[in-house]
């Protein structure tokens, strides 16, 4: 049991290295910085507006029990 336990966490190991070597080769952004999440209001029971900036945009969506979707692009006009 011992063995098979410290092969899982050499493979996860593994895992992990190769993820973020990859991430950096390929120059993505730290998964906690791709997309953040502004503000949140709860409209109902089943429905909240989120704004939510991704790659320099600031957009409005909304979620509920349909599914998401965007309401609008936030982001100002380009200068």
């Amino acid at each position: 049991m011992g063995a098979s336990l410290a092969w899982v966490v050499l493979l996860l190991l593994v895992f992990s290295g190769l993820a973020l070597w990859i991430r950096r080769r390929h120059g993505l952004p730290p998964a906690d910085q791709a997309i953040q999440v502004r503000a949140a209001r709860r409209l109902d029971a089943g429905n909240t507006l989120w704004i939510v900036e991704a790659e320099g945009r600031r957009l409005l969506v909304a979620s509920g029990r349909d599914g998401v979707r965007l309401v609008a692009d936030l982001t100002g006009p380009a200068a």
